[in-house]
């Protein structure tokens, strides 16, 4: 449902906007009782420029009235993206009252099919709702490089290093808030790493499981599963998480079986996390 320009949104995210949660992309999130949200998007991309813009929200389950900051926000449905792509990107007129079926998103060289954008005349964008389950959003977080085309501008291509990461943690973000994560209560059981009696290594494998458990459970599924050798440690102590050893039972779309939706037509992602001084951090994403 569309309730306008996402003006008060920027009000919520500012609340606790987040870092940069991937080199070359970044995110946001927040909510402020009223309204919630999370973004996912290019860095630098902001709410005045943007080209291109995926994000997740609605009327916060804590209840507190709409105010002024609210009149003009965006409601996506539960496990769902709002993408946006500015004119800049599509050309075109968004005045005009037209779907644009011509706008074609190609990720390392493959066509990603969507449905028509629809025209968004206070954003200056084209827009699609997008499930989290779409082969888009996939593809987004296994690619390198997105190319959008259109019959009315030159192509622009956005870089995809880091992209993973932070849709990732959009779509936890707003499967928590929406009620459809495990409760923080309830921890997921971690597969353990063999051996290995180190209290911060345990916390990160505990805190990875809790977070795609969330990202499973937004997706449709009943739960994460760890198989063996889904986390591996190696010399020096860093921890590598294979995310072919890594299920979303009973996830409804097939593709977010495996990898918990993290894993590509023939290759799945490895995360690679290094000890610091104040605990684990991620320092490297590929697939394979």
């Amino acid at each position: 449902m569309r309730l306008g320009f996402p003006v008060g949104l920027a009000f919520v995210l500012a609340l606790s906007a987040a870092p940069a949660l991937g080199q070359g992309w970044e995110g946001d999130e927040g909510d402020d009782g009223a309204w919630f949200g999370a973004s996912a998007r290019p860095a630098g991309e902001t709410y005045g420029a943007r080209s291109f813009w995926l994000y997740c929200g609605g009327r916060s389950p804590r209840g507190r009235p709409l105010t002024g900051e609210h009149n003009h926000a965006i409601q996506t449905a539960p496990g769902a993206f709002l993408m946006q792509v500015s004119i800049d990107a599509t050309g075109g007129d968004t005045m005009d009252d037209e779907s644009r079926g011509d706008i074609r998103f190609v990720v390392d060289g493959s066509r990603v099919d969507v449905p028509p954008l629809t025209p968004n005349a206070l954003d200056e964008t084209f827009d699609v709702e997008l499930p989290w389950s779409h082969p888009l959003i996939a593809a987004l977080k296994s690619g390198r490089e997105l190319v959008i085309a259109s019959d009315a501008a030159p192509p622009r291509k956005v870089g995809l290093a880091g992209s993973s990461k932070t849709l990732t943690a959009a779509q936890a973000f707003c499967g928590r808030v929406n009620g459809v994560s495990r409760p923080a209560s309830a921890p997921v059981a971690p597969a353990p790493i063999p051996g290995d009696p180190d209290a911060a290594r345990t916390r990160l494998a505990i805190a990875l499981a809790n977070e795609l458990d969330a990202e499973c459970r937004s997706l449709g599924g009943t739960g994460v599963v760890f198989e063996p050798e889904a986390l591996t440690l190696h010399p020096g102590g860093a921890v590598q998480a294979n995310f072919h050893r890594i299920k979303c039972t009973n996830a409804p779309n097939a593709m977010n079986v495996l990898g918990v939706g993290n894993c590509g037509v023939s290759a799945c992602a490895q995360r690679v996390y290094e000890p610091g001084p104040d605990g684990y951090e991620m320092t490297r994403e590929y697939y394979q």
